[in-house]
């Protein structure tokens, strides 16, 4: 949804297995301005703007690369492996 809303209307999403993590990457051509986007509380009465904080609260590790025209998020969420 951030891809359509605030980057160029489009992204890619990319989702792979890596050393016990579930690794997911969002790629848009979007620019952010707040180099702590995701990781300072936002304001109670403000409508929105909690997407990419949630993901940083339910996944293990974030990476954001962000340079003029693009944007990638690649999280990192640990799995579990229950006995058989």
């Amino acid at each position: 949804a951030n891809s359509i809303n605030h980057g160029s209307g489009s992204g890619s999403l990319r989702i792979w297995p890596e050393d016990g993590h579930l690794v997911c990457e969002v790629h848009d051509q979007g620019h952010l301005t707040d180099p702590l986007v995701g990781r300072t509380p936002v304001d109670a009465g403000r409508a929105g703007g909690r997407g990419v904080l949630l993901v940083n609260f339910l996944a293990d590790l974030v990476r954001t690369h962000m340079v003029p025209g693009s944007t990638t998020f690649r999280t990192y969420f640990r799995v579990a492996l229950l006995p058989v």
